[in-house]
């Protein structure tokens, strides 16, 4: 029963944490449709948050109405202090609530994408080049 209770205060079953410059408009905006395709409730800074309100005490609280954050890494995630300040409420919700915590890797993402599209492109050259690149 307690476990039902307290899964009540729960607003959002994922909080998205990202740089917007970084990557609003392209990964995370697509992150975010695919989790709300399959019917999750989702914390995105630009739907929730109404025009005014403040910043960090606002997006405090939806971190601690979610289960799960995904932190978006970004090349300049960690340039913005407003990022580093929700990525430290975020661990410390991990420690002190059942908040699970989710990396991604946005960078280290679209080099695997970027690499597997030139194979597909142009699988002999690609494989010659892994071929020389193991002699």
């Amino acid at each position: 029963m307690a476990a039902s209770s307290s899964s009540c205060h729960l607003k959002y079953q994922v909080f998205l944490s990202f740089r917007g410059e970084d990557t609003r408009l392209n990964f995370t905006s697509h992150l975010r449709k695919a989790l709300k395709d399959t019917g999750m409730n989702v914390f995105f800074d630009e739907d929730k948050l109404e025009k005014g309100e403040q910043l960090s005490p606002a997006l405090s609280q939806a971190i601690a109405a979610s289960n799960l954050s995904i932190v978006v890494l970004s090349v300049d995630y960690a340039s913005s202090k407003s990022c580093l300040a929700e990525l430290c409420d975020i661990m410390g919700r991990k420690g002190t609530q059942q908040h699970t915590v989710l990396p991604s890797f946005t960078m280290l993402i679209l080099l695997m994408s970027e690499t597997l599209l030139e194979v597909l492109r142009h699988p002999l050259k690609s494989m010659n080049r892994i071929g020389h690149l193991m002699k």
